[in-house]
């Protein structure tokens, strides 16, 4: 910092200070001399090149805490001079300075007080003209005999009006619950009676005022007493008090609901800052919701209500996070006043804070008023709404944090009651209705239901549904990605196979065409949850809470997994219906000269025999077959060349010829067969090149929609038979039944793949924990899995023996 900012090279600005005849300097707001004039430096006995730039309390640290002090920060915060008379002791000196703020600090000017007029009497009227507070002076009659000019500020009358006049003129109190101790105290004893007592004052267009008062004696000349009383308003301070006292009681109120005492502390706030409007919002994307109003009636707003955030001067408090203040919009913010919220409610002030949850600005917390403001806000009231929004940032905070803990604790809770479920129930609807059971009958959740999509219509037709009546038929879901009804949440989880969530349904346009029965049933968040298995999509889990943001990750990875488990027992159940059934529907096609479809194949002589497919997870598939002659060429040539096929596990010749094991994913022909519940039983692709294909399909099956599936790949198919047939192979025990509860899918799925990989043959081609790995389960595992199965096949030929 230059010294005395360079005044003393003689310039203009030089020349205006040294003609001031004062003792000036100036003081930033860190309290560091930024200027002084040649009467301070001799007035002060300071050398001004070795002050500026330095803290007064370092240059004058008896100072520090000092009626100057004190006065400084009194015209900083009232934005209007201030005066006072104050002894400097290193100087041996005593000072009238007079106190000018401004924005970077203030300036003092000073002059000293003679010797002659250093009397008390003198120091006491000095006392009376610099102080902001009305002084009154009364004689033992209670009339007023001077009076300072503080009283036009507080009570709008010139000292002159009041000279002559009683006390009671201000203090209509002073004659009544008051009189007796007032009495006392001219009577010359109890003052302790009359010091701060609080009182109701009149203002001379008589409005009512609260007062602090405090009397003192003292004897003019002749010895006549004489009493002092300082007077100062307080009813800024009362109201702030009254205000904060409310506020505490609203935040304290454990027994009334969130929303109650929102709404109370908007009313608070908004008799606290003077506005007509008081709003809590919420902001999702770039809509702006009202979720609690006050507003004078017939204002044309209230709770519930959406706007483009754009349109409202909260976009700004939203876009930088901090709290925006216009005292007088269309003077200090000429295009906000253009914006289509101001003009409709005609609003020229503002007060708006936002409202952080887990770091993120959720809303505003905002108060609004339709003309400029005569005051400015002042900085109590502008920090009084930003506690208060900090503590309703807080508390929303907690509660989305208790909600997700309680949702998830309940979440997990019906993923073990659905896990157990799928395991007990036999069949596919009994699973679903279950599931939708489970997850309506939790606090956190309102609403679940299961559909599955019907191509013959592209909609999505209800299966199972618990928590509410008659939302499935009020609305109507398309398949169909050209319709906006296959936009929303069902629809997208049905076409990409990944979860889909809506966090605010009141402001996701792609609700539209079900807002209304969205708003109805109260739901404001909603996730869709694709019923999976191996990348066959059974149906839709969807899932309804009045809770905004509800699917938050945690929820989001636990109600995927529910998805997943439904998915896996609907897929268990009919793989159990083709394999234990009595009878099935048994297809046979050829697909001509198939690797025709493939360019580059070799042009092979050999057979190439698919024996047995285990599935595993992922929608990953394990290929048991035999090769003749130079077919096993053609293997390795689409594991290279063809994206499902991924890699050769196993190569191993034996007497029918080469045996492998294949990791195939997602194949075409086997993902359309396990999407209708069937199982591979053989595949051959011939010296000619003809691939001929045998599959079983449960009785409820559409078989036409499989061949559908298969043809858009392979152009050249052709239904060879279909027939019903029974599904247990031909002998001595063909009537004989597995135990399905005791043979499960996965047990089977051992069993198959140690058949089929060489376990059971002597010597023994294929070890326990090579047949773990074919599956992608443990060793141990896989042993127990398989001990499991051969105790229910051994049991079905031997037991009744």
């Amino acid at each position: 910092m230059e010294d005395r900012a360079d005044t003393s090279e003689g310039g203009p600005e030089a020349a205006a200070h040294d003609r001031i005849t004062d003792a000036v300097f100036a003081l930033d707001t860190d309290w560091t001399f930024t200027y002084l004039n040649d009467r301070a430096e001799e007035a002060f006995d300071l050398d001004g090149r070795s002050v500026v730039g330095r803290s007064i309390w370092l240059i004058l640290p008896e100072l520090a805490g000092s009626g100057l002090q004190n006065r400084c920060l009194e015209a900083i915060d009232r934005g209007r001079p201030a005066r006072i008379e104050q002894p400097i002791p290193a100087a041996g000196r005593r000072f009238s300075m007079r106190i000018y703020p401004s924005e970077t600090g203030v300036t003092v000017c000073a002059r000293e007080v003679p010797p002659a007029e250093r009397t008390p009497e003198h120091q006491r009227q000095t006392l009376v003209e610099t102080v902001t507070d009305v002084v009154v002076t009364i004689d033992e009659d209670g009339t007023i005999r001077r009076a300072n000019s503080a009283t036009e500020g507080v009570f709008g009358y010139a000292p002159s009006e009041l000279i002559g006049e009683s006390l009671g003129v201000l203090i209509p109190g002073a004659t009544g619950d008051h009189r007796g101790a007032l009495d006392r105290y001219l009577d010359g004893g109890q003052p302790g009676e009359w010091q701060s007592v609080e009182v109701t004052g009149v203002r001379k267009d008589g409005t009512r005022i609260d007062l602090s008062v405090s009397f003192g004696t003292h004897t003019v000349d002749g010895g006549e007493r004489r009493f002092t009383g300082v007077i100062r308003d307080v009813s800024e301070r009362n109201r702030r008090e009254r205000a904060l006292r409310a506020a505490h009681d609203v935040i304290v109120a454990g027994d009334e609901a969130f929303e109650e005492r929102i709404e109370a502390l908007l009313s608070v706030c908004r008799d606290a800052v003077g506005t007509e409007f008081a709003t809590l919002s919420r902001v999702t994307d770039d809509e702006y919701l009202f979720d609690t109003v006050i507003s004078p009636a017939g204002a044309g707003v209230e709770a519930g209500d959406s706007v483009p955030l754009e349109t409202t001067n909260c976009e700004r408090v939203v876009e930088r996070g901090e709290t925006l203040v216009l005292d007088d919009i269309p003077e200090q913010a000429p295009s906000l006043a253009e914006r289509q919220g101001n003009r409709d409610l005609g609003i020229e002030c503002y007060l708006g804070v936002p409202v952080v949850v887990d770091g993120e600005t959720t809303g505003t917390f905002c108060f609004y008023g339709t003309q400029p403001r005569s005051e400015p806000f002042s900085d109590w009231q502008i920090a009084f709404v930003e506690h208060l929004a900090s503590w309703i940032g807080d508390e929303l905070e907690r509660r989305r944090y208790v909600d997700r803990l309680r949702a998830l604790d309940e979440l997990n809770e019906v993923v073990r009651a659905v896990t157990d479920e799928a395991i007990a129930q036999p069949t596919r609807s009994e699973i679903e209705r279950r599931v939708c059971e489970a997850i309506a009958a939790t606090d956190s959740y309102l609403f679940a239901w299961i559909g599955e999509a019907d191509p013959t219509n592209q909609s999505v037709e209800p299966r199972a549904e618990a928590g509410v009546e008659g939302y499935t038929e009020s609305v109507s879901i398309s398949t169909d990605p050209t319709e906006p009804e296959s936009a929303g949440p069902t629809g997208r989880a049905l076409h990409t196979g990944g979860v889909q969530t809506a966090h605010d349904i009141s402001t996701n346009p792609s609700y539209e065409p079900w807002d209304e029965d969205a708003e109805e049933y109260g739901f404001r968040s909603s996730a869709a949850i694709p019923v999976a298995h191996e990348g066959t999509i059974y149906g839709v889990l969807n899932v309804y809470t009045d809770r905004p943001e509800a699917f938050t990750d945690e929820v989001y990875d636990v109600i995927g997994l529910l998805g997943k488990i439904v998915g896996h027992a609907i897929a268990a159940i009919d793989r159990k219906q083709v394999l234990l059934a009595d009878s099935v529907i048994d297809l046979e096609f050829r697909v001509s000269q198939v690797l025709g479809t493939y360019e580059g194949a070799p042009d092979t002589t050999g057979e190439v025999q698919f024996d047995a497919v285990v599935p595993r997870d992922g929608g990953e598939y394990v290929v048991f077959g035999t090769t003749s002659g130079d077919g096993f060429d053609l293997i390795e040539w689409l594991v290279e060349h063809d994206e499902d096929w991924e890699e050769v596990l196993a190569v191993r010749e034996t007497d029918e010829g080469t045996a492998f094991e294949v990791l195939v994913v997602e194949p075409r022909i086997l993902s359309a067969v396990s999407a209708a519940g069937g199982r591979f039983v053989s595949a051959t692709v011939g010296a000619g090149g003809d691939l001929t294909v045998r599959i079983q399909l449960p009785h409820d099956a559409d078989a036409r929609s499989v061949l559908g599936t298969v043809r858009d790949h392979y152009d050249d198919t052709t239904l060879v038979s279909k027939q019903e047939v029974t599904a247990t192979d031909s002998g001595p025990r063909a009537s004989a039944r597995i135990e399905t509860d005791d043979l499960t899918d996965r047990r089977l799925e051992a069993l198959r793949a140690a058949y089929h990989a060489g376990y059971f043959e002597w010597p023994r081609e294929t070890a326990g924990e090579e047949v773990a790995d074919l599956l992608g389960i443990s060793a141990p595992t896989f042993s127990q899995h398989l001990r499991a199965a051969e105790r229910s096949v051994f049991g079905t030929v031997f037991d009744g023996e």
